[in-house]
């Protein structure tokens, strides 16, 4: 029995069909925390440009800020999609290196970039679900 059958167990539910194997699992994993590499790195250049010094220390401060707040704004189900729980995480691991002024730049400016991320993924998506029902 893997991780997952003993979920669904404990949730009295059937098990899917198909099983996630480890290698899936493992490649979902890397491809996430690859993910969250790139958006600390482009926090930690937006913040550069608001002022923060730009050691590759404060980059791992930037992806570990990041990768914080997305965690804590997944896990707090009640604020749709983590608003106002990531921006006050990152406001918080970056109260040393910002100002506040630069502390609200970098936090509304990555909400602003990763909503229009997700609004362009979600409409090319879109375009390619309708384009291969033709």
């Amino acid at each position: 029995m893997d991780l997952s059958h003993f979920g669904f167990n404990l949730f009295k539910k059937p098990a899917p069909e198909r099983q996630t194997s480890f290698k899936s699992l493992g490649l979902a994993t890397l491809l996430a925390v690859i993910a969250w590499c790139i958006a600390g790195i482009q926090i930690w250049l937006l913040a550069y440009g608001f002022g923060m010094d730009l050691p590759i220390s404060n980059m791992a401060l930037s992806i570990g800020a990041y990768t914080l707040a997305w965690v804590a704004g997944f896990l707090v189900v009640f604020v749709p999609a983590g608003t106002d729980v990531r921006e006050g995480v990152l406001g918080l691991l970056f109260a040393g290196s910002l100002s506040s002024g630069g502390i609200l730049a970098v936090v509304l400016g990555i909400r602003i970039t990763m909503t229009f991320a997700d609004l362009a993924f979600a409409g090319a998506g879109a375009l390619l679900r309708t384009s291969n029902k033709r």
